[in-house]
Protein backbone atom coordinates (compact mmCIF):
# COMPACT_ATOMS: atom_id res chain seq x y z
CA UNK A 1 0.00 0.00 0.00
CA UNK A 2 1.39 3.46 -0.78
CA UNK A 3 2.19 5.80 2.11
CA UNK A 4 -0.81 8.10 2.20
CA UNK A 5 -2.86 8.98 5.24
CA UNK A 6 -5.86 6.99 4.16
CA UNK A 7 -4.00 3.85 3.23
CA UNK A 8 -5.38 2.38 6.39
CA UNK A 9 -8.86 3.00 4.90
CA UNK A 10 -10.37 3.63 8.33
CA UNK A 11 -13.71 2.04 9.02
CA UNK A 12 -14.18 1.85 12.73
CA UNK A 13 -15.81 -0.41 15.16
CA UNK A 14 -16.52 -3.19 17.50
CA UNK A 15 -19.96 -4.59 16.84
CA UNK A 16 -21.03 -5.82 20.25
CA UNK A 17 -23.53 -8.49 21.21
CA UNK A 18 -27.02 -7.01 21.28
CA UNK A 19 -29.79 -8.30 23.52
CA UNK A 20 -33.22 -6.66 23.37
CA UNK A 21 -35.38 -6.88 26.47
CA UNK A 22 -38.27 -9.26 25.98
CA UNK A 23 -36.72 -10.81 22.87
CA UNK A 24 -35.06 -14.15 22.40
CA UNK A 25 -31.33 -13.55 22.46
CA UNK A 26 -30.16 -12.37 19.05
CA UNK A 27 -26.41 -12.04 18.62
CA UNK A 28 -23.88 -11.21 15.98
CA UNK A 29 -20.48 -12.81 16.23
CA UNK A 30 -18.08 -10.58 18.17
CA UNK A 31 -15.60 -8.62 16.10
CA UNK A 32 -11.99 -9.67 16.77
CA UNK A 33 -8.97 -8.31 14.83
CA UNK A 34 -7.40 -10.85 12.50
CA UNK A 35 -3.76 -10.52 13.54
CA UNK A 36 -2.75 -13.75 11.79
CA UNK A 37 -3.76 -13.02 8.20
CA UNK A 38 -3.72 -9.20 8.31
CA UNK A 39 -0.06 -8.11 8.18
CA UNK A 40 1.24 -4.55 7.75
CA UNK A 41 4.08 -5.27 5.34
CA UNK A 42 5.39 -1.75 4.64
CA UNK A 43 4.36 -0.23 8.02
CA UNK A 44 2.02 2.41 6.54
CA UNK A 45 -1.15 0.90 7.99
CA UNK A 46 -3.34 -1.84 6.60
CA UNK A 47 -6.92 -2.98 6.14
CA UNK A 48 -8.18 -6.55 5.73
CA UNK A 49 -9.92 -7.87 3.77
CA UNK A 50 -8.95 -5.73 0.78
CA UNK A 51 -12.30 -6.41 -0.90
CA UNK A 52 -15.45 -6.07 1.21
CA UNK A 53 -18.16 -8.70 0.95
CA UNK A 54 -20.82 -8.06 -1.67
CA UNK A 55 -24.29 -7.13 -0.42
CA UNK A 56 -27.83 -7.54 -1.68
CA UNK A 57 -30.79 -5.20 -1.42
CA UNK A 58 -33.14 -6.16 1.42
CA UNK A 59 -30.72 -8.62 3.01
CA UNK A 60 -28.97 -8.17 6.37
CA UNK A 61 -25.29 -7.27 6.01
CA UNK A 62 -22.44 -7.70 8.49
CA UNK A 63 -18.76 -7.37 7.59
CA UNK A 64 -15.88 -7.47 10.08
CA UNK A 65 -12.74 -5.52 9.18
CA UNK A 66 -9.24 -5.47 10.69
CA UNK A 67 -7.38 -2.13 10.72
CA UNK A 68 -3.72 -1.60 11.61
CA UNK A 69 -2.95 2.03 12.48
CA UNK A 70 -0.39 3.89 10.31
CA UNK A 71 2.87 5.21 11.78
CA UNK A 72 3.33 7.95 9.19
CA UNK A 73 1.50 9.81 6.43
CA UNK A 74 2.14 12.12 3.53
CA UNK A 75 1.05 15.57 4.75
CA UNK A 76 1.59 17.90 1.83
CA UNK A 77 4.97 16.89 0.42
CA UNK A 78 6.37 15.52 3.68
CA UNK A 79 6.25 12.04 5.15
CA UNK A 80 5.20 12.91 8.71
CA UNK A 81 5.52 10.55 11.70
CA UNK A 82 2.18 10.19 13.51
CA UNK A 83 1.23 9.43 17.09
CA UNK A 84 -2.35 8.57 16.09
CA UNK A 85 -5.19 9.30 13.68
CA UNK A 86 -8.79 9.96 14.70
CA UNK A 87 -11.85 9.32 12.61
CA UNK A 88 -13.73 12.48 11.66
CA UNK A 89 -16.36 11.19 9.23
CA UNK A 90 -17.25 8.41 6.78
CA UNK A 91 -19.41 9.47 3.86
CA UNK A 92 -21.04 7.66 0.93
CA UNK A 93 -22.02 4.57 2.89
CA UNK A 94 -24.82 2.65 1.16
CA UNK A 95 -28.30 3.67 2.41
CA UNK A 96 -29.23 1.42 5.33
CA UNK A 97 -25.61 0.66 6.33
CA UNK A 98 -23.96 1.97 9.51
CA UNK A 99 -20.69 1.51 11.35
CA UNK A 100 -19.86 1.38 15.05
CA UNK A 101 -16.67 1.81 17.05
CA UNK A 102 -15.08 1.04 20.38
CA UNK A 103 -12.66 3.92 19.79
CA UNK A 104 -12.18 6.76 17.34
CA UNK A 105 -8.40 6.80 17.82
CA UNK A 106 -5.97 4.54 15.95
CA UNK A 107 -2.38 4.22 17.18
CA UNK A 108 0.55 3.07 15.03
CA UNK A 109 1.00 -0.66 14.52
CA UNK A 110 -1.97 -1.55 16.74
CA UNK A 111 -4.71 -3.85 15.36
CA UNK A 112 -8.35 -2.83 15.69
CA UNK A 113 -11.59 -4.43 14.60
CA UNK A 114 -14.46 -2.79 12.73
CA UNK A 115 -17.93 -3.72 11.55
CA UNK A 116 -20.31 -2.50 8.91
CA UNK A 117 -23.90 -3.58 9.45
CA UNK A 118 -27.48 -2.97 8.37
CA UNK A 119 -29.84 -3.80 5.52
CA UNK A 120 -28.99 -2.49 2.05
CA UNK A 121 -31.72 -0.29 0.60
CA UNK A 122 -30.37 0.58 -2.87
CA UNK A 123 -28.19 -1.22 -5.39
CA UNK A 124 -24.98 0.30 -6.68
CA UNK A 125 -21.26 0.57 -6.07
CA UNK A 126 -20.38 2.83 -3.13
CA UNK A 127 -16.83 4.14 -2.75
CA UNK A 128 -16.37 5.25 0.84
CA UNK A 129 -15.19 8.82 1.48
CA UNK A 130 -13.17 8.90 4.70
CA UNK A 131 -12.00 11.92 6.70
CA UNK A 132 -9.50 11.63 9.54
CA UNK A 133 -7.57 13.96 11.87
CA UNK A 134 -3.84 13.17 12.13
CA UNK A 135 -1.74 14.02 15.19
CA UNK A 136 2.00 14.47 15.58
CA UNK A 137 4.40 15.42 18.39
CA UNK A 138 6.49 18.57 18.00
CA UNK A 139 8.75 19.64 20.88
CA UNK A 140 6.78 17.39 23.25
CA UNK A 141 3.51 19.07 22.26
CA UNK A 142 0.63 17.17 20.62
CA UNK A 143 -0.14 18.95 17.35
CA UNK A 144 -3.48 18.53 15.56
CA UNK A 145 -2.97 18.53 11.80
CA UNK A 146 -5.61 19.55 9.23
CA UNK A 147 -8.41 17.12 8.42
CA UNK A 148 -7.46 14.84 5.56
CA UNK A 149 -10.22 13.62 3.24
CA UNK A 150 -9.92 11.13 0.45
CA UNK A 151 -12.07 8.83 -1.63
CA UNK A 152 -10.39 5.49 -1.08
CA UNK A 153 -10.43 2.23 -2.98
CA UNK A 154 -12.68 0.73 -0.28
CA UNK A 155 -16.08 0.08 -1.77
CA UNK A 156 -19.26 -1.91 -1.30
CA UNK A 157 -20.94 -3.49 -4.30
CA UNK A 158 -24.68 -3.88 -3.71
CA UNK A 159 -26.73 -6.09 -6.01
CA UNK A 160 -30.47 -5.95 -6.66
CA UNK A 161 -32.76 -8.47 -4.98
CA UNK A 162 -32.63 -11.81 -6.75
CA UNK A 163 -34.89 -14.81 -6.53
CA UNK A 164 -35.71 -15.83 -2.97
CA UNK A 165 -33.44 -18.56 -1.63
CA UNK A 166 -33.80 -20.80 1.37
CA UNK A 167 -32.13 -23.85 2.83
CA UNK A 168 -34.07 -26.87 1.59
CA UNK A 169 -31.81 -29.23 3.52
CA UNK A 170 -32.90 -27.80 6.90
CA UNK A 171 -36.06 -28.83 8.73
CA UNK A 172 -36.83 -25.15 9.33
CA UNK A 173 -35.20 -22.11 7.70
CA UNK A 174 -35.97 -18.44 7.09
CA UNK A 175 -36.83 -16.88 3.74
CA UNK A 176 -35.83 -13.21 3.62
CA UNK A 177 -38.76 -10.81 3.94
CA UNK A 178 -39.70 -9.20 0.63
CA UNK A 179 -39.97 -6.36 -0.12
CA UNK A 180 -37.67 -5.07 2.59
CA UNK A 181 -37.56 -2.09 2.96
CA UNK A 182 -41.33 -1.83 2.44
CA UNK A 183 -43.97 0.90 2.47
CA UNK A 184 -47.20 -0.77 3.60
CA UNK A 185 -46.89 -4.57 3.52
CA UNK A 186 -44.30 -7.31 3.23
CA UNK A 187 -44.09 -11.09 3.06
CA UNK A 188 -42.11 -12.82 5.82
CA UNK A 189 -41.22 -16.31 4.67
CA UNK A 190 -39.96 -19.58 6.08
CA UNK A 191 -39.43 -23.16 4.92
CA UNK A 192 -40.73 -26.20 6.79
CA UNK A 193 -40.11 -29.83 5.85
CA UNK A 194 -43.26 -30.91 7.67
CA UNK A 195 -46.61 -29.19 8.27
CA UNK A 196 -46.79 -27.61 11.72
CA UNK A 197 -47.84 -24.50 13.64
CA UNK A 198 -45.45 -21.55 13.27
CA UNK A 199 -45.50 -18.26 15.17
CA UNK A 200 -44.47 -14.78 13.99
CA UNK A 201 -43.64 -11.99 16.45
CA UNK A 202 -42.65 -8.45 15.49
CA UNK A 203 -40.87 -6.13 17.92
CA UNK A 204 -39.95 -2.48 18.18
CA UNK A 205 -36.27 -1.67 18.61
CA UNK A 206 -37.02 -1.25 22.32
CA UNK A 207 -38.08 -4.89 22.53
CA UNK A 208 -41.86 -4.36 22.75
CA UNK A 209 -43.93 -6.98 20.93
CA UNK A 210 -46.21 -5.10 18.53
CA UNK A 211 -47.59 -8.01 16.52
CA UNK A 212 -48.08 -11.75 17.00
CA UNK A 213 -49.77 -14.34 14.82
CA UNK A 214 -49.74 -18.09 14.16
CA UNK A 215 -50.33 -20.04 10.99
CA UNK A 216 -50.55 -23.73 10.17
CA UNK A 217 -47.73 -24.27 7.72
CA UNK A 218 -47.50 -26.71 4.85
CA UNK A 219 -44.45 -28.67 3.79
CA UNK A 220 -42.30 -26.29 1.74
CA UNK A 221 -42.16 -22.47 1.57
CA UNK A 222 -44.71 -20.49 3.60
CA UNK A 223 -45.38 -16.77 4.10
CA UNK A 224 -46.87 -14.42 6.64
CA UNK A 225 -48.54 -11.47 4.86
CA UNK A 226 -47.85 -8.56 7.19
CA UNK A 227 -49.67 -5.25 6.64
CA UNK A 228 -48.05 -2.38 8.48
CA UNK A 229 -49.82 0.82 7.45
CA UNK A 230 -50.10 1.69 11.14
CA UNK A 231 -46.36 1.51 11.81
CA UNK A 232 -44.11 4.54 11.95
CA UNK A 233 -41.11 4.47 9.59
CA UNK A 234 -38.04 2.85 11.10
CA UNK A 235 -36.37 -0.44 11.99
CA UNK A 236 -38.23 -3.42 13.48
CA UNK A 237 -37.17 -6.91 14.53
CA UNK A 238 -39.06 -10.14 14.06
CA UNK A 239 -38.80 -13.79 15.00
CA UNK A 240 -40.32 -16.86 13.34
CA UNK A 241 -40.66 -19.77 15.78
CA UNK A 242 -41.22 -23.45 15.03
CA UNK A 243 -41.22 -25.82 18.03
CA UNK A 244 -37.96 -25.10 19.89
CA UNK A 245 -36.22 -23.20 17.06
CA UNK A 246 -36.48 -19.42 16.68
CA UNK A 247 -35.10 -17.53 13.66
CA UNK A 248 -34.55 -13.73 13.81
CA UNK A 249 -34.87 -11.10 11.10
CA UNK A 250 -35.15 -7.36 10.62
CA UNK A 251 -37.61 -5.10 8.79
CA UNK A 252 -37.33 -1.55 7.51
CA UNK A 253 -40.57 0.48 7.21
CA UNK A 254 -40.29 3.35 4.73
CA UNK A 255 -42.41 6.50 4.53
Amino acid sequence: MKKSLLKNKVILGLFCIVVFAGLPRMTFSQCIPDTINCIDVDKPGQICPAILAEGQVGVDYLEHITIIGPDSAMIGQSNTPLVKVSLYDIENLPPGISYTAETLDFYPNQAYCASLFGVHEEEGTYYLKISVIPYMILFDVLITLPIQTDSTSVYLDIKASSSINYDRSADFSLIQAFPNPFSSETKIGFFCKEASEVELQIFSMLGDCIHRENIQSVSGPNYFDYKADHLAPGYYLYTVRHEDKTLPGRLIKKQ
